[in-house]
């Protein structure tokens, strides 16, 4: 089976982007965050489901959108991951401090 190489790097970039949201989000809204607690137990264990989901909902939508993956995308991809690194790291920095 030929996996789409594309496919999988746009699928990795929204779903950093989708738990940098959560991660955020759940922190500056108890209620999200008691709502993923609920789910699982724990909200930690929600966005690890919801995240693995996501994965794969995204590629399996896109398997079959063609698959000539360029250096920009590579280094998109690098970028997305990275802003939403960082992002969540300042936002714990933010959120210690302040």
């Amino acid at each position: 089976m030929c996996k789409n190489v594309k496919a999988l790097n746009t699928s990795m970039i929204f779903t950093a982007l989708l738990v940098m949201f959560m991660t955020i989000f759940s922190e500056l809204n108890s209620g999200f965050k008691g709502f993923l607690k609920e789910l699982t137990g724990h909200h930690w264990a929600t966005k690890s489901v919801v995240t693995f989901v996501f994965f794969f909902l995204v590629y399996f939508l896109l398997r079959n959108s063609k698959s000539n993956l360029k250096v920009e995308d590579f280094k998109t991809s690098f970028v997305m991951v990275k802003i939403s690194t960082f992002a969540i790291l300042f936002f714990y920095l933010w959120h210690y401090f302040v």
